[in-house]
């Protein structure tokens, strides 16, 4: 059939139109390619962390931090990539993912000791964002890639529950800051918790993802169902309706997406 064949003719050239080189993409997207690799390297560090065959595990500890604050500092660039010295534009910034993780490297980056805990939002984020640009470059430049299939299968089915155990992690590492203050007291200890309780606040507020929120509110779910078991301790029913009722009361009011 003629018609048929001009049609299929035409989605042939449309798809060689579309198709670009290797190196075309790489020039078109050099910060996105900045960023995989950055977040390559941060798994290999965290890979190292807990195998520590060529590099000790602090080394790949704050190898980890530096590559996670990179990866941010850039995204930071493209989100906001023209500065300005005003009340507006730090407002935007403070609202934005990648700046609330530009905080979270250097707080744990400034902080003496090493907390394993510190690392799985990083490595989960790298290992899900990494996956996708791969996919991306391969979709773009039509190569056939490894495992593929394994990979886009992978995030169509576990993006959101990697997204809420990166939440949750954020949430229970403060608790994780609060026992390693009790175990060595001292001001970098109580800093740290300070600091970290208004990064937690910031990614509460956050815009794009809900996630933290989320977590919030599934832990508060949670803690009610215990407290109001009927076996539950009038002391343990105590403590956790203060602990909630005071989490609750610093909870900060949530920006309209814009």
């Amino acid at each position: 059939n003629p018609l048929q064949a001009g049609n299929m003719s035409s989605e042939g050239e449309a798809g060689s139109r579309q198709r670009i080189t290797l190196s075309d993409f790489v020039s078109q997207n050099r910060i996105d390619c900045l960023m995989f690799f950055a977040r390559m390297i941060l798994i290999v560090c965290s890979v190292m962390y807990f195998l520590p065959i060529f590099i000790s595990s602090a080394d790949a500890y704050y190898k980890i931090l530096l590559a996670n604050g990179a990866i941010n500092f850039l995204r930071l660039s493209q989100r906001c990539p023209q500065f300005q010295l005003s009340r507006d534009f730090m407002a935007t910034v403070f609202l934005e993912d990648s700046f609330h993780y530009l905080l979270y490297s250097f707080l744990f980056l400034t902080h003496p000791r090493v907390l394993t805990l510190v690392i799985l939002s990083p490595l989960f984020y790298s290992a899900l964002h990494a996956a996708k640009f791969y996919m991306l470059a391969s979709e773009k430049t039509q190569t056939p890639v490894l495992m593929g299939q394994f990979i886009s299968s992978f995030i169509e089915s576990y993006s959101f529950q990697m997204l809420r155990m990166i939440a949750g992690t954020e949430i229970l590492l403060i608790l994780v800051c609060i026992l390693s203050l009790l175990s060595e007291f001292g001001v970098p200890g109580i800093l740290l918790i300070y600091l970290y309780s208004h990064f937690l606040k910031l990614r509460y507020m956050s815009r794009r993802n809900p996630y933290t929120r989320g977590m919030f509110s599934l832990f508060r779910f949670n803690l009610e169902q215990l407290v109001n078991h009927q076996y539950c301790p009038i002391a343990i029913r105590k403590l956790i309706t203060g602990m909630i009722s005071y989490i609750s009361r610093q909870a900060p009011l949530v920006p309209q997406s814009s």
